[in-house]
């Protein structure tokens, strides 16, 4: 079964790229925060003459390049990663949203006829449903006793 992912994508691609974006910040602190630490500890050791040999020299730069490519690679499967996670809960969100107005189009072209309304079971905003139903079997209620009302002084006339 083909789903559609992308409901409402104005909705769905804020919230995707505020997500992202919050995760790029703390990426990018991480980042900030690693290379910070490492040139703190590192950098006195080598300009002190601690650490002469340009073979240590180099083995630090090759680990400064290898964490600068594991940070990349990290900060890239986190942001897709966050981008399917976000896909996903944004259309657990926008299905029922749409389908709701989806239904309130239908009442308002077609009129008034009540069906239930359902959404899928992992879907958010089921109390929503729930009250979208109960409302719905109120007014059926209301328009069949305002129907009944209307039709009596009809059937008076009609005996007299």
């Amino acid at each position: 079964m083909r789903k559609q992912y992308i409901i409402n994508q104005d909705f769905q691609f804020r919230y995707i790229g505020l997500l992202i974006g919050v995760a790029s910040i703390i990426c990018l602190v991480f980042v900030v925060a690693a290379k910070y630490y490492i040139n703190l500890n590192l950098n006195p050791l080598i300009e002190s003459g601690l650490i002469s040999s340009p073979l240590a020299q180099e083995l630090i730069q090759v680990e400064k390049n290898f964490l600068n490519k594991n940070l990349l690679t990290i900060f890239l499967v986190l942001i897709s990663v966050l981008t399917l996670v976000g896909i996903f809960i944004t259309h657990r969100i926008a299905g029922p949203i749409y389908a709701l107005e989806r239904r309130m189009k239908q009442i308002a072209q077609e009129g008034f006829q009540h069906m239930p309304f359902h959404v899928r079971k992992n879907d958010e905003f089921q109390e929503l449903v729930e009250n979208f139903n109960t409302m719905m079997e109120s007014l059926q209620k209301k328009y069949e006793n305002t129907k009944d009302v209307k039709q009596q002084p009809e059937q008076l006339k009609k005996v007299a």
